[in-house]
């Protein structure tokens, strides 16, 4: 019977692990080469800024655009993890 090839190392991007209801996102936070990349820390402060800036607009949209909303919140709760 053949050997079976090693399988390859992880790289970056999604984990899938099994759930009760089959396969499911697993958290997975950076490494600390890409948690201190300068150019990740950069985009990182950008998009916060950006979010930021929207959030006022974001209060008088809130009871007119509420499905927009969650989504605007979901992204504030994303970035604000350091």
């Amino acid at each position: 019977m053949p050997d079976h090839p090693t399988p390859p190392e992880l790289g970056p991007g999604p984990l899938f692990g099994e759930t009760r209801q089959g396969f499911d996102l697993l958290p997975r936070t950076p490494e600390a080469a890409e948690r201190d990349d300068p150019v990740q820390v950069a985009l990182h402060a950008q998009v916060r800024r950006r979010v930021a800036r929207l959030e006022p607009a974001m209060q008088r949209l809130r009871n007119s655009h509420p499905a927009l909303d969650m989504e605007f919140a979901d992204y504030k709760a994303f970035i604000a993890s350091e």
